[in-house]
Parts: structure tokens; sequence; C-alpha cells
């Protein structure tokens, strides 16, 4: 009977659109005991039917405790949180769930958990904001990086299946497109997703040599710069890493929220 009730009521692991919702409610903070400091994550106690927001569930029959399902996700979100900021992991999740996401860039970023291609976004997307919802909504392992971060792009720490990639660095400079192949050439092998923080456009940035003070030189190597910042940062890749692209990453997706 108690097995029947428990399976009659629905889990919160089963509700996408509610664990959206249920999303913006997470807190996070760091509590310490006999085995050390770790991460709480608490949820609402009426988020989950199942646990009521505790993770696990009791069965009366052989008085033991069993894991909810969302386990998986909680686990996979304190993860990140602790990866990313393990003194502060308030400060993350509240930097995370203060971005609003439209619904065509969540049914997105489900494509890619599904399928393992990832997208170009815009810098003034936080990379956590999506990586702690792919962690939590759709329960992937994740990890958020800079792109010059070559430790990491040898050998992301916990194999995620979605990389978020911040391009700290000039597009056109050597160093960056070396680092950025090392992150395409490490997802292509992994058969991971590669998410990018593409760089900003500059608006109007080959008129600013005309001002007064500026001379021919200065003009010429300024319109350069100019016309190399427009360049898209898949430009700057070799060949063999932009073949490589095409199987991690759908670059010229940009999304904006």
């Amino acid at each position: 009977m108690i097995r029947q009730q428990m399976e009659s009521r629905v889990c919160l692991a089963d509700e996408p659109r509610r664990l959206q919702q249920v999303f913006s409610s997470l807190s996070a903070k760091i509590e310490h005991d006999d085995r050390g400091s770790q991460i709480r994550l608490t949820l609402p106690p009426d988020s989950c039917a199942i646990c009521s927001g505790s993770c696990t569930m009791e069965i009366r029959e052989s008085r033991s405790m069993t894991p909810c399902p969302m386990g998986t996700r909680v686990a996979r979100l304190k993860l990140l949180l602790a990866t990313l900021s393990p003194e502060n992991p308030s400060s993350v999740l509240q930097q995370a769930s203060s971005v609003t996401l439209s619904p065509a860039l969540v049914e997105r970023l489900h494509a890619s958990v599904l399928q393992r291609t990832g997208a170009s976004f815009s810098v003034n997307i936080p990379p956590v904001a999506l990586a702690a919802r792919a962690a939590w909504i759709f329960g992937a392992k994740v990890g958020v990086f800079l792109a010059s971060d070559e430790i990491s792009a040898a050998n992301p720490p916990g194999a995620p299946e979605l990389v978020f990639v911040h391009l700290d660095g000039k597009a056109w400079q050597q160093g960056t497109a070396e680092a950025m192949e090392q992150w395409i050439s490490w997802c292509q092998r992994a058969g991971s997703a590669l998410w990018v923080s593409a760089p900003d456009m500059p608006l109007n940035s080959a008129s600013s040599p005309a001002k007064a003070g500026w001379g021919r030189v200065s003009r010429q190597v300024a319109a350069r710069v100019a016309k190399a910042r427009e360049r898209h940062w898949t430009g700057w890749l070799s060949t063999q890493a932009k073949s490589r692209l095409l199987e991690v990453c759908e670059a010229n997706a940009m999304f904006d929220k």
C-alpha cells in the first residue's frame, strides 16, 4: 500500500517546468560537522511530493532510507557551486538564478544534453546561469571554465557532459586560439557539448580613429584591430579545429538570454 501511494505521487525530477520554477527558490550554505565542511542545498518543503525537499525517502516496511531521484540533480548542482566558489556557494547560486533565460534557450540546453552539441552565447549571460540550469533541470554533469585554463582544457575535472567556456582573451591572440583548440579537442574526444561565451562585437569601432590627433599610421592600425574584432571567434581556429568544432558546438547559433 505504501509503495502504491509513493508511486501515485509525482517526483519533482519528473516535472521539468516545476524544476524551473523551484530553481529560483533554492538556497545554498556551508555547513560544518565532524565530516568537515560541505554545501547544503535547501529545497522548498513543498517542492517534491516524494521527498518533501529532503532528497531521501523513508521505506517504512524495511525501516530504511532510499535516495529520491532528485538526489542526482542536487549533487551535480552542489558540485558546480563547490567548484566555482567553495567558500560562498550562495553568491554563485544567486548569480545564476538572477538571470532569466528564454524558453528557446532552456530547450536548447535540453537538446544539448541529449545530442551533446553546444552553441555560442552572449557575454551578457553568466556561464553559471546556463550550467546551473543544465544540472538542475536536466541532471547533466557540467563545468564552467575560462578558456585560458590550459590545465582544465587538457583534462576537465569531473569529465563534464556540457562544458561552458568563457572566452576571456582576445580571439585574435595566438594563445586564445590555441586554448580554444584544446577545449574543442577534449570535447570531441569525450563526446561532450561545448558552449562558448562569445565576445561582444564593437559598435562603430572603425570610426573612432577619425578623431582629431590620430595620424595615418594610427588610423590604419586601429582599422586593422577593428576588423579583427569584428571577425567571429571561430575565424581564428585552424582548419582541423573547425572540423572538430562541428561535432561539439553549433557555433553560429548565438543566444542572448
